[in-house]
């Protein structure tokens, strides 16, 4: 079995330094220091509680907080990607403690510094390239994406006045065993000493978690019952990710768990090199363009990240260009795939198209229609090749990977309107 093929059991070093994730960070002092604070956050999410390690956790978190207060006193036009990994890194780390608002407002800081340093370097275009050395520090924007939209879903409507959202976070989720080995590989997305590879990862683990999450949006819609965080049933609603009133059932819960560590574990395999091909048949994906089509997914279909409200417009057009420009498995031709491996590319542009209609435009422009006819083109090629023109066949083919039960005669009339709309152009 090959270095990317072998399961990631608890990202300790297995007789190999390069794949200690503590070792990798011990040569810069700031990922260091990042490193120590997130031993302190999983040994928190481990027992219940900081106990002892609470002031350590709190000083790293200041201390980084300080210097990249520093940086930003500076020239914004200098700040390298290097330095904006630990804003991310903070929103993550508030994350971990339910404070979804702080993290928010950390990932909301970060893509205006990046917009702004966008401006500074290349005013006149509107579709700059992402040096593949910014490869890992647009991962980690996904991963704080996901994580704060994933704690603000399972919080959000659930505390019932309680403002105590690190109680209600450690009590009821963060023990399982998924979350405890994704936190303790966050630290591999701060390694530097070799270039991440960019090829296509194996999608099947992303994938299982998605198709766990849309049964537990299924089940949350029929279940009149509250679900198991909810301390006043009334405060339950639709974008809960809790789907039973069991912790030990939730399929929720496990697969938030299971998503977040998928992810995490694709990012490790994607730095150590790979002496084997993949399987024929297996579904294949670039590792920024499935987090960016599973963040729309999530958001604009299920409606379950964020509590249901919509993608910051800044990361939606940063995840647009993403699916546009740096996702390779879109750019093949459908011809050199059988029907069953062409499913998933299908399901990244068709998610994309439906989140375009369903997104607030807030007068976006050029570069918002230029990306929707990119899109409807790779789809009309897709649904000629394999002769798929009915949207009762597209829909099967999208659950094929997976695509919700319709939960109202409005949105699968929006989903028909999405098919008819790319065939007829």
């Amino acid at each position: 079995m090959s270095n990317r093929d072998r399961p990631v059991k608890t990202g300790q070093t297995q007789g190999r330094p390069e794949e200690d994730c503590i070792a990798l960070t011990m040569a810069e002092p700031t990922y260091f220091r990042s490193t120590l604070m997130l031993a302190g956050l999983h040994y928190m999410w481990k027992v219940g509680g900081f106990q002892e390690f609470e002031k350590s956790v709190l000083f790293h978190k200041q201390q980084l907080i300080k210097l990249v207060n520093c940086w930003l006193l500076g020239d914004i036009k200098i700040i390298t990607s290097k330095q904006l990994k630990l804003i991310a890194i903070l929103s993550i780390a508030e994350s971990c403690v339910g404070n979804y608002p702080v993290a928010e407002a950390h990932l909301s800081g970060l893509l205006s510094l990046l917009e702004m340093r966008q401006e500074i370097s290349c005013p006149s275009d509107m579709r700059p390239g992402s040096p593949k050395q910014e490869e890992a520090l647009e991962r980690l924007i996904l991963v704080a994406h996901h994580f704060a939209s994933a704690v603000k879903s399972r919080l959000t409507h659930t505390l019932a006045g309680d403002s105590n959202y690190a109680s209600i976070w450690q009590r009821s989720f963060t023990g399982m065993s998924e979350n405890l080995v994704a936190l303790r590989l966050i630290p591999f997305y701060l390694q530097e000493n070799r270039p991440l590879i960019t090829e296509p990862i194996i999608a099947a683990k992303v994938i299982n978690a998605l198709r766990g999450l849309t049964e537990a949006v299924r089940k949350r819609r029929i279940n009149d019952g509250a679900p198991h965080v909810v301390h006043d049933p009334s405060y339950a609603n639709e974008t809960t990710i809790c789907d039973s009133q069991d912790p030990a059932t939730c399929i929720g819960c496990k697969n938030l768990s299971c998503l977040l560590f998928a992810f995490t574990e694709a990012h490790v395999s994607s730095t150590l090199p790979s002496t084997s091909q993949a399987l024929e048949g297996t579904l294949l994906a670039s590792w920024r363009a499935l987090a960016a089509s599973v963040a729309l997914y999530l958001n604009n279909v299920l409606l379950l990240w964020n509590s249901g409200q919509p993608i910051d417009r800044r990361l939606f057009l940063r995840i647009l260009e993403t699916l546009v420009y740096y996702a390779p498995e879109l750019k093949n031709d459908w011809n050199s795939q059988s029907k069953r491996t062409s499913e998933l590319p299908f399901w990244i542009l068709y998610t994309a198209s439906f989140a375009l209609v369903t997104h607030p435009q807030e007068g976006s422009g050029q570069e918002i229609e230029e990306t929707r006819l990119w899109l409807h083109e790779k789809i009309k090629r897709w649904a000629c090749t394999y002769q798929v023109l009915e949207w009762t066949d597209a829909r099967a083919s999208l659950s094929n990977i997976t695509w919700p039960q319709p939960r109202s005669d409005l949105q699968e009339e929006i989903a028909r309107q999405v098919w008819d709309g790319i065939l007829s152009t």
